[in-house]
This record gives C-alpha cells, sequence and structure tokens, in this order.
C-alpha cells in the first residue's frame, strides 16, 4: 500500500518533466495523509511555481517554515519567486536570510549577485560571484555571470578566462559560448568570435541572437549576402525584433537591393513604431529613390519622434534642397544649427541653400563658419570657391579650389572649376591640365561604379 512518501517519491518524477497539475495534485493527497510532511508542501510549492501561481506556492513554503523556520531553501526560494515577482528588494532580503543560515550557499550569492548586476551594483554582483565561486567551484554559471561582471568592467581577459573555465565545465554551455564570442569580438579577434558563434548556433539552433552576432561582423567585413543570410536566420527564429530587420535593410543597401531593404525597414516600423532610426533610414533611402515627398514624411516623424536629432534635420534640409524648397531648407538647416552651433556640415548645408537662392553674402558667412570650425572641410572651400567664381573674384577662387583638391583629391569637380578659373585668368596650361585630370578622374569613377541589379533597375 501506498504511503505519503511513494506519493511524494511520485510526484518528484513529474515535477522533472515537469508535470505540474499532475504533481500538485499527489502531493495534495500526501499533505491529506500526514499534515505535517514538510517536504510535500515544499514540492507543492515548486508545482505550483512551475504553473506561475505564485501566491500559492508563498503560502505552501510558509508551511514548511511553520515546521522547520530555520530551512535556508525555503528562503531561497521565496527568494526566486520574489525575483520573478519583478520584487528585487524583498527577493535580497530573502537570499539574505537564505545566506544567514546557510553561509556557503552558493546558488543564493549567485542569485542575489543577478540582481545586483541587472541594478549596475557590479562591486556588489562580483563579490557575491566570487562567493558563490569559492563554495561551489564546479558551477559555470557563476563562473559566465562573473565574466559578464568582469566584460562590465572593461575587464575583457580575466572575462575570458571566466568563460573558458565554464566551457571546461560544460563544453556545451551555450551562454559561456556566446559571451566568450562577444568578448573575443570586442577584443578584435573576430574571427574567434565567428567561431564562437556558429558554435552556439550548432549548440542551440534557434538562439536567434547569435545569428545576428554572426552577421553583424559578415557585415563589418563587407560579406552582405553572408550577413543577409544570418539575419534571415535570426529573423525566422524570431519575427520580431526591429533590429534584425533594421540590420538586414543596411546589409540589403550596400548590394543595392533597395526594394527589399525598404520593406525590412517599414516591418521595423510596423513592429516599433516609435524608434526613429528606423523612419530617418527609411526616409534617407526613399530620399535616394527620388521619393522625395515620402522622405520627408519619414524624416519630419523621426523629428517628432527625436528633436534633437541632428543627421534627422541634416537629411530633411538636403531633401528640401533637392526639390527647390529652399526657404523651408534653409529653416531646417538653421534648426540643426541651434541644436548644433559647432556643425561644419550644417552651415556648409545652408550656404548652398542661401547660394541657390542669391543671398551670397549670408552663404560666404557659413563657408567661412564652416572652415573656422573645420579647415579640412573639402566642401566649405569648393562651395566658396564656385562664389568667388561668380564674383569674378578668380584667384581666391583657385586658392579654395586648390585647397579643396589637396583635401579630396579624387573628387572632379574642383578641378573642373579650377580649370574655369585658370581660363579666366589667362593661364590656358594650367586649365588644360585641370580639365584633362578632372576628365581622368571622371573616367576613373565611372569605370569603378556598381551596376543595378534587378530591384534596381525597377524602381
Amino acid at each position: 500500500m501506498f504511503d505519503e512518501n511513494d506519493l511524494l517519491r511520485s510526484a518528484l518524477d513529474l515535477l522533472k518533466r515537469k508535470e505540474y497539475e499532475a504533481a500538485a495534485e499527489i502531493l495534495g493527497r500526501a499533505i491529506e495523509m500526514n499534515p505535517k510532511f514538510t517536504e510535500a508542501y515544499f514540492s507543492r510549492g515548486n508545482a505550483l511555481e512551475g504553473l506561475s501561481k505564485f501566491e500559492q506556492a508563498f503560502a505552501e513554503y510558509d508551511k514548511v517554515l511553520e515546521f522547520s523556520p530555520k530551512e535556508s531553501t525555503v528562503f531561497y526560494n521565496r527568494g526566486c519567486l520574489f525575483r520573478k515577482m519583478g520584487n528585487r528588494d524583498q527577493a535580497v532580503e530573502e537570499f539574505n536570510k537564505a545566506i544567514g543560515l546557510n553561509e556557503t550557499y552558493a546558488a543564493a550569492y549567485y542569485n542575489r549577485g543577478n540582481i545586483f548586476f541587472s541594478e549596475g551594483r557590479f562591486e556588489e554582483a562580483m563579490r557575491d560571484y566570487n562567493r558563490a565561486i569559492t563554495c561551489d567551484p564546479k558551477d559555470p554559471d557563476a563562473l559566465v555571470a562573473r565574466g559578464l561582471a568582469y566584460v562590465a568592467g572593461r575587464n575583457i581577459e580575466e572575462a575570458l578566462k571566466d568563460y573558458e573555465k565554464a566551457i571546461e565545465l560544460n563544453p556545451k554551455h551555450v551562454k559561456a559560448h556566446g559571451n566568450r564570442g562577444n568578448a573575443l569580438e570586442m577584443s578584435g579577434r573576430e574571427d574567434d568570435a565567428m567561431q564562437e558563434y556558429s558554435t552556439v548556433v550548432s549548440l542551440s539552433p534557434r538562439d536567434y541572437k547569435a545569428y545576428s552576432n554572426r552577421a553583424y561582423i559578415r557585415y563589418k567585413r563587407a560579406e552582405y549576402a553572408e550577413a543577409i543570410d544570418d539575419y534571415t536566420k535570426s529573423i525566422e527564429v524570431n519575427p520580431t525584433n526591429p533590429k534584425a530587420y533594421v540590420n538586414r535593410a543596411l546589409a540589403y543597401q550596400q548590394l543595392r537591393r533597395f526594394q527589399s531593404a525598404a520593406d525590412d525597414f517599414s516591418e521595423a516600423i510596423r513592429l516599433a513604431p516609435n524608434v526613429a532610426d528606423s523612419y530617418l533610414r527609411r526616409g534617407h533611402l526613399r530620399s535616394l529613390a527620388k521619393d522625395y515627398q515620402g522622405a520627408i514624411t519619414d524624416l519630419e516623424q523621426a523629428l517628432e519622434l527625436e528633436p534633437k536629432n541632428n543627421e534627422g534635420w541634416k537629411l530633411l534640409g538636403m531633401v528640401h534642397s533637392k526639390v527647390g524648397a529652399l526657404d523651408e531648407a534653409v529653416s531646417v538647416f538653421t534648426e540643426l544649427l541651434s541644436n548644433d552651433p559647432e556643425s561644419d556640415t550644417g552651415h556648409c548645408f545652408r550656404g548652398v541653400a542661401y547660394t541657390k537662392l542669391g543671398k551670397i553674402d549670408l552663404a560666404i558667412r557659413d563657408y567661412d563658419r564652416a572652415i573656422a570650425l573645420n579647415p579640412k572641410n573639402p566642401s566649405a572651400y569648393f562651395n566658396r570657391g564656385l562664389i568667388y567664381r561668380l564674383l569674378s573674384r578668380y584667384q581666391e577662387c583657385v586658392d579654395d579650389l586648390t585647397k579643396a583638391i589637396e583635401l579630396a583629391p579624387n573628387n572632379p569637380d574642383p578641378y573642373k572649376n579650377r580649370s574655369l578659373a585658370l581660363g579666366e585668368m589667362g593661364d590656358q596650361e594650367g586649365a588644360k591640365r585641370d580639365s584633362a585630370k578632372a576628365h581622368e578622374l571622371e573616367a576613373a569613377q565611372q569605370a569603378n561604379a556598381p551596376g543595378q541589379d534587378e530591384e534596381t533597375a525597377k524602381k
């Protein structure tokens, strides 16, 4: 005949299989047989916790404490429950009690350390991880956690040592491999990092972060097709991650697959409509595709979400300039400069708009300011040089265009315009040399220009 201990053993087998409802029912029968059966109350608390019935689980653990008030594992479990419920302060109190009853309770140190780490209390977290490792040196989880704390303190080499020890203890520890990959990447060892990310996906094919991490390295290496493949796998596992769509869109852009990029930006926006960066990037893409009204709509939305986004103001001003809305462009660039008065590019862009409006004095003033802020801005010298040529101030024009050539020697435009200025000054030989150089550079640019793929041709 079964007694309460037989029922407990049966329930524990069910708990291992995560059959929580059945386990709780059997444990209830055991408690009916023995109302002081603390092991049954404790195990039923575990079952109810597995069913996310946290309040009922607390009641079971409280029942254990009635009969055994110094049971450290009960306080530990209560701490874990409080943490799941988001009550970190109470969780720490419970872990403190568990440690007070058992000063070698490694799991309590580890979990308390995790709370400290999540709150940015890295020194306290490190102390707890050290204690957890001392109490249980064969626990890879504590080593992985301490490794992350080392990374937070920019101590990458110590982090790598901890990850390597964790992998020695458990060669299939997915988080140890993944975190080691992150640390290796931070230290510039990209080949080793790639190997770790590949290990993660072989151990855990549904680890979408590992695919994205590997894709990021491939993107940096200009392996855009391979990066797209990895981002696609990441999206297949987790189709609700907007960042993966944004990153895949950037890879599509590099391959000039603009429609695919636009589709990905749109999906990222659908998933996270309050992220300015996605609107900004789609707006830029629409501008490249000459969908200027769509670009303006996206960029204005980005700036509504992030009014201090200087890149957004710059792009919006450029689009207004392209469609001839020059007064609007000036207003936008002025807004950019109110956010960042020392933006040389902002002064340069506004100078172009002023030039097109015929406000030459204002344009020169902006170019002067751009050059004062950044004496190595070739566009400022080039644009000011063009104005000097219009004003027949040929020597100043030549001086500015010469400076632009020094700073950007592969741009044919300064050579072409300096050729014209030299011709006006009577230096025909110099004009011919510059004209020939301009043609040479233009031919090189055309030879290196990427061809259109099918998607681009359709736009």
